[in-house]
């Protein structure tokens, strides 16, 4: 299965409709971000993209309102620190990267996605893939988000 993972979009709905135009050209059936979404509304346009949608709250986000809008949402799932099975993998992912390196120590996941940063990032640490797909804010010259393959846990960094 295919995850579409990216984060700190900061409430830029043209990359985020790009993103998620790219994501489903290419197959994404799962679509996680690892914060910084910033407004009910950008998160509206990734709700509409009609996929399962997993959020993890960043430090710019505020949780309180964005869980009050997404409460009945039948495909948006909100997370301060988030743990799921997605064929078959364990798959962890949160905002801030010392705790996405504290859960891949934990030894219990096989990928963790993290954003915070606005830089990409890829390594193993301690057999768990941990990874930043960078940012599509527009607050930096790179703009990537990246493309998780469950069967080969591997990813694959698209730049927009």
């Amino acid at each position: 299965m295919l995850v579409g993972v990216m984060s700190d979009s900061h409430n830029n709905i043209q990359n985020i409709q790009k993103t998620i135009t790219i994501m489903k050209g290419r197959g994404v059936s799962v679509i996680i971000h690892c914060g910084d979404i910033c407004r009910p509304s950008a998160l509206k346009v990734i709700e509409r993209a009609e996929l399962s949608v997993f959020c993890a709250f960043g430090n710019m986000d505020n949780p309180e309102l964005l869980k009050r809008e997404f409460l009945q949402s039948k495909n948006v799932t909100l997370f301060g620190v988030g743990a799921v099975n997605i064929d078959r993998k364990k798959v962890g992912f949160v905002h801030f990267p010392h705790i996405a390196e504290s859960l891949a120590l934990e030894g219990r996941f096989d990928a963790v996605f993290h954003g915070h940063t606005h830089r990409k990032r890829e390594e193993m640490l301690n057999g768990t893939l941990i990874v930043n797909p960078g940012e599509i804010a527009g607050l930096s010259n790179k703009l990537s988000f990246v493309i998780y393959d469950t069967k080969e846990n591997k990813v694959d960094f698209v730049d927009l």
